[in-house]
């Protein structure tokens, strides 16, 4: 049968005047008037297909990517996702510099379930290095990717001088693309540290800002209660003029979700809507490992709380921010990806830095000389198949195994978001289609 793909989703949107078609396995969206629609979903033969089309005068080479003959979308949506676990064209490493952190976020997982006290010392960082080294060998990747990531990264900044230089010039000399990000607080992103970033190629730090300085200041104070918003808006701003990529995410809960409007509006009278390596990425605080007080108050923890988070983009459009990010969701991430690696200051290997801190989730360490890593447990697991014929698989691909793990006690579960896709999706495509609307 030749219909529309299973992985297509439509939107009413201008008045109910238009539908937006979006395919969540290509990523393609198109508009249409209601009859045209009406008369896409009535197709299912190939012969109808180009009957219609042609009286539609619709280009068939468009529409086409939004229509499946029986279950080649099916087919392909499964090579996908095995491809991206079993991509050997990449290498992805997660260092975690220190577990120590100079804030006390409120709702931060990492209390009490890591040993702030661990930093990665210059024999470890040798060792980190020469393991990756290893890897590059073996595995001959065309891309190579290291996260710099923490606790707060930038409180052991020193030993990117021992990971980084040998790794990029082992990269540069087999012509392997080499590029590095770190998540930061932004609290020590000084003008003292730009042009070591630079030099080290991290031109991409995310950043947490959860809002106006009256929120984030009570979420995200220094160790002594000392607000940051106005040491990290000055930082970023630094970095930005020093042309370096900063995405700035927003954390979103319960408690800071009616203030949302307010930041943008601040971020707009310091003219940060006028840099174009700024990017904003708003994030729903996911159920975590170890939640704290604050999390079992705020966290959205199921999909019908998520009503106000409604209108969430259109406040960024609004006031001059696009939406960069693909989508507003937890998807597969280093968990479900073969090469892809998470490494603790003590040297233990994980999969994902959600896992941190739980030594049932450890595949092996560094200091293994024969390298054996525990991937199968993990990489074998494909939850995804029972959602085969829901239209958001491409997109969540069964969702975060960390969530899963919290909400069922299974991390080899599925973590189902569709009620709250159905609800927030749709906004975020139309708010998505005005700005592309706007650039024609």
């Amino acid at each position: 049968m030749f219909k529309l793909s299973t992985y297509v989703s439509s939107y009413k949107i201008d008045n109910n005047k238009k539908v937006l078609l979006h395919n969540s396995r290509t990523g393609k969206a198109i508009t249409l008037d209601n009859k045209s629609f009406d008369i896409l979903k009535s197709i299912h033969t190939v012969t109808e297909f180009y009957d219609n089309i042609n009286k539609l005068k619709i280009d068939s080479s468009i529409i086409r990517d939004f229509f499946s003959n029986d279950d080649e979308d099916k087919i392909e949506v499964y090579r996908m996702l095995h491809e991206i676990k079993y991509n050997g064209d990449r290498l992805i490493i997660t260092i975690m510099t220190t577990m120590d952190c100079n804030m006390k976020c409120e709702y931060c997982y990492q209390n009490n379930l890591v040993n702030r006290s661990l930093y990665i010392d210059e024999k470890m960082a040798i060792q980190i290095k020469d393991w990756v080294l290893k890897k590059i060998n073996s595995l001959n990747p065309k891309n190579v990717i290291i996260h710099f990531y923490g606790g707060e990264p930038m409180l052991n900044i020193d030993i990117l001088k021992i990971v980084i230089p040998p790794i990029m010039k082992k990269c540069e000399e087999t012509n392997i693309m080499f590029s590095t990000y770190m998540t930061s607080n932004g609290t020590i992103l000084d003008a003292n540290h730009m042009n070591m970033l630079k030099k080290w190629k991290i031109e991409n730090i995310q950043i947490s800002i959860d809002g106006t300085r009256e929120y984030h200041d009570k979420r995200r104070p220094l160790i002594n209660g000392i607000g940051t918003y106005d040491i990290i808006m000055r930082n970023v701003k630094n970095a930005l003029d020093n042309d370096l990529k900063i995405v700035i995410r927003i954390n979103i809960d319960k408690h800071n979700i009616k203030n949302i409007e307010d930041f943008f509006k601040d971020l707009r009278s310091r003219n940060f809507h006028k840099y174009d390596k700024l990017q904003i990425n708003l994030e729903i605080v996911s159920p975590i490992t170890n939640p704290t007080d604050h999390c079992k108050k705020y966290v959205y923890y199921s999909d019908e709380e998520m009503a106000d988070l409604k209108g969430l983009w259109n406040t960024q459009v609004k006031y001059g921010f696009p939406i960069k990010s693909s989508m507003p969701i937890d998807s597969a991430c280093e968990h479900s990806m073969m090469n892809s690696y998470t490494i603790s200051p003590d040297g233990s290997i994980y999969m994902c830095p959600g896992f941190v801190g739980l030594d049932n989730f450890i595949i092996g360490n560094i200091n293994n000389v024969q390298d054996i890593l525990d991937l199968d447990r993990f990489l074998k697991i494909d939850h995804w198949k029972s959602c085969i014929d829901c239209e958001y698989l491409p997109i969540c691909q069964g969702g975060c195994k960390m969530c899963a793990y919290v909400t069922s006690g299974k991390y080899d579960s599925v973590y189902c978001r569709k009620k709250f896709i159905k609800s927030i999706y749709k906004e975020f495509l139309v708010s998505k289609y005005k700005i592309e609307q706007e650039k024609i």
